[in-house]
């Protein structure tokens, strides 16, 4: 079908509009229509601590022709206040209901073991007080939600070859140990994706 392949939309802003800029090793999420991306770095810029948003219910004005186009599609910085958890990158943010989560990051040699929360509606940074055992200081792992817990797999991390589990409601971090037979559990890595689908979580690359 005519949606069946990747196609790039481009946006072409006014000169008074402002963009991000380019960066890796961000995190990103979707919140009412919404898609925000945070922190991440590049080497000509390095770290960054900015949030941008854009309203995805605009990308249809990208398809018009340019001379029919509002130009409505823009990207926006986000003012964030509270324990902000600064410049970062390697990290997971996940949403659930109105609070995002973010877990782990690295920045030059300082390294983040607790979790923060955004909350959306205020658009505060707070740090979470959590129980149990976590992975501490881990990076370029993967989260994904799973019943309000967010799993975390992989990655950079002290603490070994894990599973790691943080229930939202009750602030509580759960280690699942992962085997060592190749045949039946993934070798370790880093830098991969995962993500749910049914009572599944399904990991590639690494």
């Amino acid at each position: 079908s005519e949606h069946s392949n990747w196609y790039e939309l481009r946006l072409k802003p006014n000169p008074a509009d402002k963009l991000p800029n380019r960066r890796g090793h961000h995190s990103s999420f979707i919140h009412e229509g919404r898609l925000y991306i945070f922190g991440g770095n590049d080497i000509k810029e390095g770290t960054m601590d900015s949030m941008w948003m854009i309203n995805l219910a605009h990308f249809s004005d990208l398809e018009k022709p340019d001379h029919m186009q509002n130009k409505t599609c823009k990207w926006a910085e986000r003012e964030t206040s509270g324990k902000h958890p600064g410049k970062l990158a390697y990290h997971s943010m996940n949403i659930i209901g109105d609070t995002a989560y973010l877990i782990g990051w690295s920045y030059e040699s300082a390294e983040n073991e607790n979790v923060y929360t955004l909350y959306m509606n205020s658009f505060e940074w707070r740090i979470v007080k959590t129980s149990g055992e976590g992975p501490g200081a881990i990076e370029e792992h993967s989260a994904v939600v799973y019943n309000r817990n967010i799993v975390v797999y992989g990655g950079y991390c002290l603490k070994g070859r894990h599973v790691w589990i943080f229930n939202t409601e009750e602030k509580h971090w759960t280690c699942k140990p992962v085997g060592e037979d190749p045949w039946r559990f993934p070798e370790p890595r880093s830098g991969h994706a995962a993500c749910v689908i049914g009572e599944n979580m399904w990991v590639f690359g690494g």
